[in-house]
């Protein structure tokens, strides 16, 4: 049952009318003057934005008690407010253009409070605010059981990057066992979400995750990307042409700072919000952010809100219940859900129902069965990942369609085997679509690859090009680059896009100092120089044609001069999945492939075995997902062996050398095949072993400085480590990690490891000794502290391996790997076992002091477990250092530990004077931000005595 109120603009007035629950014959009603209500809706809205600029949470209580006051002149709100069930509160504007229907929709009615405060607080009868333009009219029918949401982040080049992993992660684990299918469109651009609502479509909810930002001249925009990962901002119009028929689509969820918010443009004009121009395009509900919101504020509100829409609550109720959970978060702690207010509900006149219904039909996962699977569609060959089941690329991509566009000759997409080139190329392909593809694999002479050129080319072409160049390349296989010239030279024809797939098996992996491979002696090498010259030739002349060539193996090609025909090539390395990149991986196969009752524990497994090599996790997981638990236990059992012994098992290792044809129905057997790693092993000089060996000092996939990489195989006594360095690089044992920050960064490949012998306890203390000072100063920040990230996990491994590890180094990286464990993976045992504890032993054994900041997140850790007695013992070590150290900085943090414990305890006056002393010796420090934290206690403080005013005065004034 609904307590429905309705407030909508009529002639110059306001009318509220307000009813039992929907289709109640009777109403209340109130009408009031329009002007007087605008002008205190409009000074309404100004303090709110004063508020939420300042963080006065205290001034939104009294904002939200003046709106409700606004509507209760005769009782009426109050009436409405008293009423059992959920509270629908809906503002139904026709011409938002008006003065007084723009004020309607800009007030924040999320804020309505009445005696006993925020309607929204209530958990018991839900507050449900939307906004609606236009006549309500018929909700949209219902098909389906199950939601569909496409959801998309992006991340421009050069932007903060946004925890869009994390929010949908947050969705997958709210929504685990409700039907709702998540897919996920990885390439951040408008053009390439629109091709995928086109060909996966319809679906239930587009989800946005991106920028938001207002433009004086262009209004409200979305940062989202170009092909080559370059920002390119859109509008509404930009966005809805995109988007399409928004019956397609019922929810659009723009997850954007400022997305909801209206403002003024450089010349004075009001500027509408994005959701309210999508919501005029057409698309029933349209949800955003009226400001700016904090990445785990949007996270936990999109998490509770598809949880409710996947359990088929209307669309007004799953927000609700997402407004509720952010605002019960703040409740329990201040710092968290500040932004519950901020989200704002658009419908349009079909919106206001739910998505999804029980005892509907279950749909069929978009993009399940319908695309190809083949790089060569063609002839039906060389196998690759389905549109719904390839993630992880983006970067990728983008990097090739940069090298498209900067006019290279070509690109070498280069790694490790499965993991995923063909598939890479394949999505290429499609997104090239004015290109005709050409590929070529498993033959590299000259003729083959001439005759599949004329196969690409319309019949009238075809005859004429092969009656003037076929003899000549049967005669001279020279001759093919002319006649590639010639081809791509064309302006009549369009363009092409040759791909060259699994280079590697034409490639002499013979051991060498060289970085890149030889081409074996052969037909493939005059065909390969013929193709390189031609392209590098054409795109300096403009053509459009492109080449892109796969291969496990960085190669080289010199022409007649000496010069490397490879060199003209633009290099992307392909680096494992990531764990956020293998769950995507693995949801896309289940959409099509539920697994059964009890598998969890065998996809983790499995999972962990992949190593994020999504050809080797197919190889796992897929007899997992079909039910076949016996061989599947066995093809895990066989991977595990590999990466402890660093060989197959035994009855593995007969297949392989026996090669019997029908060996490969066996998948284990056709992986350890094409991986092949006895070539790998075999390719190696000692040096180069011993290389790699060092490398394995550090935590696997964890890309590391290459400065510290050389250290590593410096102290392990190789001669020429940088140049050994490169030929793993080359030979994709050691993954290419790009230049975060600057730096080269490489990791070992995990399927790389188990190649190499272990290190001793001595080698890897040496090791540690050598690699620590290179690597901190690669990794610290300006300031000298560490990132809490898995840095600086490996960064405190290492120091508490080493031999005689630099005290503050230890301490400053134990203290920012426990707070990374502590706060981003909220677990406090970890934090304190794994590195607190073994970080004070090892400091007390080398006689140096504990720094303030590990003993801060000593006794988090402690009063977190509720070990009591350590945390004291913690506390009293503060409470020293608070009054000994002559350093202002170390002072004010011990401080103000202490004042929020002392304030937890309930010891008002003492947390008071604490906060006060740890702002002033903040002051003293320079540490403004820190300053302003310790000030906003005691503004805590006053405001938990009643002293309110003070407290307000101190948050404005900071």
């Amino acid at each position: 049952m609904n307590s429905s109120a309705i407030i909508r603009p009529l002639g110059g007035d306001v009318l509220c009318r307000s009813t039992a629950g929907v289709g109640a014959a009777d109403a209340d009603e109130l009408r009031l003057a329009g002007e007087p209500l605008r002008r205190r809706l409009v000074d309404c809205c100004a303090r709110y934005e004063d508020a939420v600029r300042s963080g006065m949470d205290g001034e939104l209580l009294a904002i939200g008690r003046e709106l409700f006051a606004a509507l209760d002149g005769n009782g009426w709100a109050s009436a409405w407010a008293a009423r059992p069930g959920v509270r629908a509160f809906e503002v139904r504007v026709d011409d938002y253009h008006a003065a007084l229907g723009r004020a309607l929709l800009d007030a924040p009615w999320e804020l309505l409070a009445g005696p006993h405060g925020h309607l929204a607080d209530d958990g018991l009868q839900l507050f449900a605010v939307v906004r609606r333009i236009g006549a309500a009219g018929e909700a949209l029918a219902v098909q389906w059981r199950d939601l569909h949401v496409l959801f998309m982040a992006a991340a421009p080049a050069g932007a903060d990057v946004l925890d869009f992993e994390g929010e949908e992660a947050a969705i997958l684990a709210a929504t685990d066992g409700l039907p709702l299918q998540l897919v996920v469109e990885e390439s951040g651009s408008a053009q390439q979400l629109g091709e995928r609502l086109r060909l996966d479509g319809p679906f239930t909810a587009l989800h946005l995750s991106c920028h938001g930002t207002i433009d004086d001249a262009r209004g409200p925009l979305l940062a989202l990307e170009d092909d080559a990962g370059e920002l390119a901002a859109v509008d509404a119009g930009e966005l809805a042409a995109e988007l399409g028929d928004p019956d397609r689509t019922p929810l659009v969820f723009l997850s954007a700072c400022r997305s909801a918010e209206e403002s003024d443009s450089g010349d004075g004009r009001r500027v509408e919000p994005f959701v309210r121009d999508l919501t005029r395009a057409g698309f029933a509900h349209v949800l955003g952010w009226d400001g700016s919101v904090y990445d785990r504020d949007a996270m936990h509100f999109a998490q509770t809100f598809y949880r409710s829409l996947a359990a088929h609550d209307t669309v007004p109720h799953a927000a609700a219940r997402a407004r509720l959970a952010l605002r019960q978060a703040q409740l329990a702690d201040n710092e968290r859900g500040r932004h519950w207010h901020l989200a704002r509900l658009y419908l349009g006149p079909a919106g206001g129902g739910a998505l999804s219904a029980a005892g509907r039909a279950k749909r069929t996962p978009p993009g399940a069965a319908s695309e190809a699977q083949f790089l060569d569609a063609e002839r039906q060959a060389v196998p690759v990942a389905r549109r719904s089941e390839f993630v992880g690329r983006r970067r990728a991509l983008q990097q090739v369609f940069k090298a498209q566009r900067s006019g290279a000759a070509g690109v070498l997409l280069h790694g490790m085997a499965n993991l995923g080139k063909s598939s890479l190329a394949a999505r290429v392909a499609s997104r090239l679509s004015r290109h005709r593809t050409v590929v070529v694999f498993a033959r590299y002479d000259a003729l083959y690859v001439f005759d599949r050129l004329a196969d690409a080319l319309p019949a009238a072409a075809r005859r004429a090009f092969r009656q003037t160049w076929r003899q000549s390349v049967i005669d001279d296989p020279a001759s093919l680059r002319e006649a590639l010239e010639t081809l791509l030279e064309d302006g009549a024809a369009d363009p092409l896009l040759l791909i060259v797939d699994d280079l590697e098996r034409v490639l002499d992996l013979r051991p060498q100092t060289t970085a890149a491979a030889p081409l074996q002696p052969g037909d493939a090498r005059s065909a390969l120089s013929a193709i390189l010259a031609a392209f590098a030739h054409a795109r300096a002349a403009g053509s459009e044609s492109f080449l892109l060539l796969t291969s496990r193996y960085r190669f080289t090609l010199p022409d007649a001069n000496g010069r490397d025909l490879a060199a003209a090539l633009v290099g992307v390395p392909l680096q494992p999945l990531d764990a956020g990149d293998q769950r995507k991986q693995l949801q896309a196969a289940a959409r099509a492939f539920p697994p059964p009752a009890n598998a969890t524990p065998l996809l983790e497994r499995a999972l962990a075995a992949a190593a994020g090599n999504p050809g080797l996790q197919t190889v796992l997981t897929q007899p997992i997902l079909a039910g076949e638990t016996a061989s599947a236990a066995d093809a895990l059992a066989a991977i595990e062996h590999y990466q402890r012994a660093g060989v197959p098992p035994a009855a593995i290792r007969r297949l392989l050398e026996r090669g019997d044809a029908g060996d490969e129905a066996n998948a284990v057997v056709a992986f350890f095949r094409r991986m092949a790693f006895e070539r790998y092993a075999a390719a190696l000089t000692t040096e180069q072993a011993d290389t790699l060996r060092a490398a394995c000092l550090f935590a696997a996939a964890l890309p590391v400085a290459r400065a510290a990489l050389v250290a590593a195989a410096d102290a392990l006594h190789v001669g020429a480590p940088a140049a050994a360095l490169d030929r793993l690089l080359g030979l994709g044992l050691l993954d290419d990690w790009g230049r975060p920050a600057g730096l080269a960064h490489a990791a070992v490949n995990p399927l790389a490891r188990p190649l190499a012998k272990p290190l001793t306890a001595a080698e890897t203390s040496c090791l540690a000794d050598a690699a620590l000072p290179v690597l901190a100063s690669a990794w610290r920040q300006p300031d000298g502290k560490f990132a809490w990230d898995a840095r600086a996990v490996e960064v405190a491994r290492l120091a508490l391996a080493a031999t005689a590890p630099d005290p503050a180094l230890l301490a400053a990286a134990a203290a920012a790997a426990a707070r990374y464990f502590y706060e981003r993976e909220h677990d406090a045992r970890r934090a304190h076992e794994g590195i607190v504890q073994p970080a004070l032993a090892r400091l007390a054994a080398l006689g140096a002091a504990p720094a303030n900041s590990l003993l801060l997140i000593a006794a988090d850790c402690a009063e977190r477990l509720g070990e009591t007695a350590a945390e004291e013992r913690i506390v009293a070590l503060l409470e020293r250092i608070a009054g000994e150290t002559a350093d202002p900085g170390e002072r004010g943090g011990a401080l103000l530990y202490v004042a929020r414990r002392q304030e937890r305890q309930g010891r008002i006056a003492a947390a008071e004077e604490s906060f006060a002393a740890a702002a002033t010796a903040f002051a003293l420090a320079g540490s403004e931000r820190e300053r302003t934290i310790a000030r906003g206690g005691s503004a805590d403080v006053l405001q938990a005595r009643g002293e309110l005013d003070e407290a307000l005065r101190i948050r404005v004034e900071e």
